[in-house]
């Protein structure tokens, strides 16, 4: 399988891929053959998913140019986490397959999987350090957007009037930063 060592690789594959009609997607496992079953299992329900679940790294949203580094570094990042679970042989690699849904985070989820590419270990561990504040509240929202939701709206009429405003401005940044 191709190895791609830098964000830089990545982006030119990328975008060979996306010239040939290839939808890729990053994953964090160990491996094409132990994901054999192309079925992840659902994190808080225990219960298999339709499909294997895996980052899209062509922004489907549009929010972001295509090939823009900074995207690419936070879809291998968004589960590049589990690189440090402990799970010996755990990497990150690029495949492409047949969306059939999303899973419980809203995740793309695939069948009939062909793997592209692995990403270096010392990729993984640079954008693990990337960090900057975009990062973080994408990461942030994204894993934990729904609690955090919940508890906001049980806790918002307790809030002072600052508090609230804090609130808001902070989520307007957010969303301009989104668009």
């Amino acid at each position: 399988m191709r190895q791609i060592k830098t964000i830089s690789e990545l982006r030119k594959a990328i975008i060979e891929w996306a010239a040939q009609g290839i939808t890729p997607y990053v994953r964090y496992s160990l491996g094409p053959a132990a994901d054999k079953s192309e079925r992840s299992r659902n994190h808080q329900t225990g219960e298999y998913e339709a499909g294997l679940a895996a980052d899209n790294l062509l922004n489907p949203d549009g929010i972001w140019p295509a090939g823009d580094e900074r995207y690419l570094r936070m879809q291998v990042a968004s589960y590049a986490s589990l690189l440090r679970t402990g799970i010996e042989g755990t990497y990150g690699w690029v495949l492409t397959g047949d969306l059939v849904g999303h899973g419980s985070d809203n995740e793309p989820l695939l069948r009939n999987i062909t793997p592209l590419a692995r990403l270096s270990d010392e990729m993984a561990e640079e954008v693990i350090r990337y960090g900057n504040r975009e990062l973080d509240v994408r990461m942030s929202w994204r894993n934990h957007g729904h609690e955090a939701e919940r508890e906001l709206r049980e806790r918002w009429d307790s809030l002072s009037l600052e508090e609230r405003e804090s609130i808001l401005r902070e989520r307007n940044w957010m969303i301009s930063w989104a668009s």
